[in-house]
């Protein structure tokens, strides 16, 4: 084999090769936006769950309230015992509080899962960026690298010259 024979394979080779670096690492991030957006879906989904789950608890906590202020006015009422209004209001008020307070921690918690989702795909995001970047950057370095194989090819084809002009 010639040194431009050499050059020109070693020139089709660096192409290869590049192309297929380029590819791979588009192929890289697109997998990571993938993944990122699937495991956002789920923190999404568990988002969703909390709040399911809240609303349940709430329907059950609200009957058995109503259920047990039943029971106890029926007991206040059958014993004759005075005041039971202001224990009502009370246990109403201690109710309320606590179904605020579940409300703000199931609210908190849907918040902090969405916020979750939210960053899993920027990151995906960032990482499909970054895919590109570097290959641009392979494809460059790349082309760099095919420039001087070619000026190599250049001067394995050069006629050689004599030194004073003289052949």
């Amino acid at each position: 084999m010639t040194g431009a024979e050499i050059a020109v394979a070693s020139m089709i080779v660096t192409g290869i090769s590049t192309a297929v670096s380029i590819y791979g690492q588009i192929q890289a991030g697109n997998a990571a936006e993938e993944q990122a957006n699937y495991d956002a879906k789920i923190k999404e989904n568990e988002a969703l769950s909390i709040k399911y789950a809240r609303d349940a608890n709430k329907k059950l906590e609200d009957k058995r309230h109503r259920v047990g202020l039943g029971k106890d006015k029926n007991a206040a009422g059958s014993s004759g015992a005075q005041g039971f209004d202001d224990i009502f209001r009370d246990d109403v008020y201690t109710y309320e509080s606590s179904a605020l307070i579940a409300d703000y921690n199931a609210s908190i918690g849907q918040y902090n899962k969405k916020a979750a989702a939210t960053s899993i795909r920027y990151e995906g995001q960032a990482l499909k960026a970054k895919s590109r970047t570097d290959a641009l950057s392979t494809g460059l370095k790349g082309v760099g690298k095919g420039i001087g194989q070619y000026g190599d090819y250049q001067a394995a084809t050069e006629k050689p010259t004599t030194l004073g002009g003289v052949e």
